[in-house]
């Protein structure tokens, strides 16, 4: 069965690479120690043992097994290898047991590198896994006046302050806007439910951003996650406004019908004709009007008097 398997993944892999290699892209792995000598860093921090967003693994440490797999971490070598026979083994483990061992990658602008563990991320990436635990070393780049570094500083005070690391914008100012639209301090520590609810919660919404072609916008899941939060209020107001034209509109052609219905379910009862002894008509007769008028303001008066009597002797 895993030899099917990594045949499967194989062609994944040389799907990749035909299509880097059109579009005049590195078709391999990307390695960071081929970037960083062209970079100016202000020094690493050791996050120790996270959870990594399998999707924000681009590439290896190190040159030592680039080549083996495409830009996807997808195997590239022979289906008979002896590379072929340790993914098949690892594969048919993680379907089994599940891949525990972390692996150990460095971190850079919020992109992971392997230094140990490749073939456990492609199994990973192949069976289609959120996350995988690592201990990770962040290397940090030392700050500029760049867009990306004013992004990637904003994103390192947000992680520490929330623990999340799955989310990221590809405009200044994306997480101070996130805040304030959770209901957060910029200096606020997050609970451990927060930070579980939240990466609960955007997990889904990039699920559904990738799934509906997201990717091939030029912004990121976080940015169509912030977008979204921001305009609930306006989104929820214009689903109300549209049920309710959208219910009068069906519902119009209906109106007598229901109205039959509504009779039928609670008939109208008919009221008692009730006389007055105040008839305007009876200003005709000015002397009856006036004796009726005192006659009323009797039984007005004598029943004001019983009232009061009755209060009284209850108090």
């Amino acid at each position: 069965m895993s030899m099917t398997e990594y045949a499967k993944a194989r062609k994944l892999a040389q799907k990749a690479y035909r299509q880097s290699i059109q579009e005049g892209k590195y078709p391999y792995l990307e390695v960071l120690d081929e970037r960083l000598p062209f970079m100016k860093t202000a020094g690493e921090s050791d996050l120790g043992l996270i959870e990594i967003p399998i999707d924000r693994i681009v590439g290896t440490k190190t040159a030592g097994r680039t080549k083996a797999f495409a830009s996807n971490f997808m195997p590239l070598l022979d289906e008979y290898s002896e590379f072929a026979g340790k993914w098949n083994h690892l594969y048919e483990a993680h379907i089994n047991e599940g891949i525990r061992e972390p692996i150990i990658a460095c971190e850079f602008y919020n992109s992971y590198y392997v230094i140990e563990g490749n073939k456990r991320v492609s199994v990973l990436k192949y069976s289609g896994a959120v996350s995988i635990s690592g201990y990770v070393t962040r290397i940090i780049p030392e700050r500029d006046d760049s867009k990306e570094s004013k992004i990637y500083y904003e994103f390192m005070a947000f992680n520490r302050l929330t623990g999340v690391n799955t989310i990221y914008f590809s405009r200044p100012d994306g997480f101070y806007d996130l805040l304030r639209l959770m209901g957060k301090g910029p200096d606020e520590v997050w609970s451990e439910e927060d930070r579980k609810l939240f990466s609960y919660c955007f997990s889904f919404f990039s699920a559904a951003y990738r799934e509906r072609g997201g990717e091939k916008l030029p912004i990121t899941p976080g940015d169509a996650f912030a977008a979204v939060a921001q305009n609930v209020p306006r989104h929820i107001a214009n689903a109300h406004t549209l049920f309710n034209v959208l219910t009068a509109l069906i519902l119009l052609p209906f109106v007598s019908q229901m109205a039959h219905l509504c009779e039928k379910l609670i008939p109208v009862r008919k009221k008692k004709v009730k006389y007055t002894k105040l008839d305007p008509y009876l200003l005709e007769n000015p002397p009856v009007a006036l004796q009726q008028a005192l006659f009323q303001l009797r039984t007005m008066t004598r029943g004001a008097w019983n009232l009061v009597s009755k209060t009284m002797a209850d108090g």
